[in-house]
């Protein structure tokens, strides 16, 4: 199981995850858009995290820090 500080999450999304009890990117993949939304009041994280599980479904877990970093323009 791959850990969600594998990721390459800004410190928000991170803490907001890890505050909901999500500490593995298999339990991340699984959930509905809703309960992403409704894991914290805070836009920014909030919508940072939907669109790491989008890309997570897209991509995969092992494949998911380069295109993060593509998508985030950090490379």
């Amino acid at each position: 199981m791959m850990s969600i500080s594998e990721l390459n999450l800004s410190v928000r999304s991170y803490n907001l995850l890890r505050r909901n009890g999500i500490l593995e990117v298999e339990v991340l993949m699984t959930m509905t858009n809703d309960e992403v939304f409704a894991l914290g009041k805070g836009r920014q994280a909030t919508g940072e995290v939907f669109e790491a599980v989008k890309l997570l479904r897209k991509v995969g877990a092992e494949r998911f820090n380069e295109h993060w970093d593509i998508l985030k323009g950090t490379i």
